[in-house]
């Protein structure tokens, strides 16, 4: 017996959807950080068909397709669908001894050759094994159920995965066109996503099998090292860019500053010119009541000596003329 796994991005808003059931109970082996704020359901007149919602009430909730096979699909339906990971079980029935049997159809699925071999399988528990490889999985054992449940972890991953890459791109994307200004906000989101929604154990430690299945999906998707690759060129960045504009606000200080002290400057050669036409005009003023009590005395003596006309015009050569030409030299 095979069943098959297919996750695809996008879901429904049809709010008649039932909530997702496997077995005969709810989804209850995520932590509750994360179940909370994730939305389970599927179609009620085809329950193998999952629309999942993680990290919902947040920027980053995604939305995924889950489609539960009894065959595998089309190799161009699956291009069409743009699926993005997939997974299959055999039915083992809790024995090793029957692994080998479903080696070919194992190898196939996940490599579309023969390649893979058994010794990649990875226990999980007694009878059961796993095998991650490219952007799918192998689980065999007995329990179809169990298979819906790795299913939900491997749908994890993918919603992991999708969420870093696109900031990824919106980094590169932001770096390449010199966009510095949306990436104080990238990183301020990515911090508070890696502190409300990011857990690299998001598995319940009561849950032994699935707990470790976690481990071997997340490091084999390499989640944690993107994440902190991501985290830690983005604080880089910020960095950088606190560093430029600390910068660029000395400079603007400083040329604030040369602009203040240029215009004191122009100010006090201005203060320096009034004051000079200031001191011309006060000096010309005292030429002129100098003049003009010249003239008085002069007219005071012709009233009392009797003075000819040349000596007015001597005097005034002698003493007015050479007082008026140093004035005007000295202006």
């Amino acid at each position: 017996m095979k069943m098959y796994a297919y996750i695809t991005a996008g879901g429904n808003g049809n709010s008649d959807l039932a909530p997702l059931r496997i077995g005969k109970g709810k989804v209850s082996f995520f932590i509750k950080p994360l179940k909370n704020y994730c939305h389970f359901s599927q179609h009620p007149q085809n329950p193998d068909t999952w629309y999942l919602t993680f990290f919902n009430q947040t920027e980053f909730a995604i939305d995924l397709t889950v489609r539960v096979m009894k065959e595998p699909m089309p190799k161009d339906e699956a291009l069409a669908n743009r699926v993005l990971a997939k997974a299959v079980w055999f039915n083992n029935e809790f024995q090793s001894s029957n692994n080998e049997k479903f080696a070919e159809d194992m190898s196939q699925f996940l490599r579309g050759s023969s390649a893979l071999t058994m010794d990649k399988l990875i226990p999980t528990t007694h009878g059961h094994h796993l095998v991650t490889d490219r952007n799918g999985l192998a689980y065999l054992s007995g329990n179809a159920d169990q298979f819906k449940r790795i299913v939900l972890c491997l749908s994890l991953a993918v919603a992991y995965s999708q969420i870093l890459r696109r900031c990824e791109e919106r980094l590169t994307f932001a770096l390449k066109r010199r966009e510095y200004d949306s990436l104080p906000e990238l990183y301020e989101n990515i911090l508070f996503f890696n502190a409300s929604d990011y857990f690299s154990h998001p598995v319940s430690l009561d849950r032994h099998e699935l707990f470790a299945v976690w481990k071997l999906i997340r490091d084999h998707w390499h989640i944690d090292e993107i994440n902190e690759e991501l985290t830690e060129q983005l604080a880089g960045v910020s960095s950088l860019l606190k560093e430029h504009r600390e910068q660029e606000a000395a400079k603007f200080r400083l040329e604030a500053a040369e602009r203040k002290r240029n215009a004191e400057k122009a100010a006090d050669e201005r203060r320096m010119i009034a004051e000079k036409k200031e001191q011309r005009k006060d000096r010309k003023f005292n030429v002129t009541i100098g003049i003009a009590s010249l003239v008085v005395g002069i007219f005071s003596i012709i009233s009392l000596v009797e003075i000819t006309p040349t000596h007015f015009k001597q005097a005034y050569q002698n003493w007015v003329t050479p007082v008026i030409e140093n004035m005007s030299d000295s202006e």
